[in-house]
């Protein structure tokens, strides 16, 4: 573990990911976001990262919006493209090369609106300064084309079984794979098909449930009622639009882990 307390160090939101090299003290380091959904054995995960000092999901890109320009940054790290990618997975092996990822991505959050970056729910995001770090220290992502891990933004369908260690995921192409996690990012965790797979889940593991009974209490206790609810809203949204009109657009707010 870390030889000193780096609490004082780290700041609140996103950027305690920055000293992922701090907190990681095994040889191989697979770091995934609470809002992820583990359905199978992640060995083969491992095997897919093994080597590699700092990696992510992910693909190289020189130009593009990202968090800010792509193009500028790139010019003003002096690296002819960076790693792009949803943060909620990073891979870990101690060393040198680990280091100057994070001491450089560190380095790039104390100037982050000056050099262009954009703010994500108004704080500074780790995932376009990690890929400047990872950029200047010569690592790269994978593209495993959706066998390791699939957002919720990303997809149009999904069907799966988290006691059961299946699941199906289709893109907007058509295409389906069948992701070992499942990135339930932002509201996706807030309602079905996450809040009743991991209520199954917490019965099942915690209260040592069989595995049909706990995933009925998914049912019934999550995924019914908001199911009720959406089908409710359906039905009246147009007579409140009608009666009242339609509400403000809020402020957006970029979403991405």
């Amino acid at each position: 573990f870390p030889s000193h307390d780096i609490s004082k160090e780290m700041a609140k939101g996103f950027s305690s990911k920055l000293y992922l090299d701090q907190l990681a003290p095994a040889a191989k380091t697979l770091f995934i976001d609470a809002d992820c959904l583990c359905v199978r054995n992640l060995e083969g995960v491992f095997q897919a990262f093994a080597g590699q000092a700092v990696s992510v999901v992910g693909a190289m890109k020189s130009e593009g919006e990202w968090f800010g320009d792509i193009r500028s940054r790139c010019q003003r790290y002096g690296v002819g493209a960076v790693p792009v990618f949803v943060g909620a997975v990073y891979y870990l092996e101690p060393g040198d090369a680990c280091t100057r990822v994070f001491e450089t991505a560190r380095k790039a959050e104390r100037e982050y609106d000056k050099a262009g970056f954009i703010r994500l729910r108004n704080v500074p995001n780790e995932e376009p300064l990690i890929s400047v770090g990872m950029a200047h220290a010569g690592c790269k992502p994978i593209n495993d084309n959706g066998a390791i891990k699939v957002d919720a933004m990303s997809w149009s369908n999904i069907n799966f079984n988290l006691l059961k260690g299946k699941s199906q995921v289709t893109y907007p192409d058509g295409r389906r794979v069948s992701p070992v996690l499942l990135h339930f990012n932002c509201s996706f965790a807030e309602r079905p098909p996450y809040t009743n797979a991991v209520l199954a889940l917490k019965m099942a593991c915690l209260h040592q449930w069989p595995m049909l009974p706990a995933e009925i209490a998914g049912t019934f206790v999550c995924l019914f009622p908001y199911c009720l609810r959406q089908t409710l809203l359906n039905i009246f949204r147009p007579l409140y639009r009608k009666l009242f009109g339609f509400r403000k657009v809020r402020m957006n707010q970029r979403v991405s882990s």
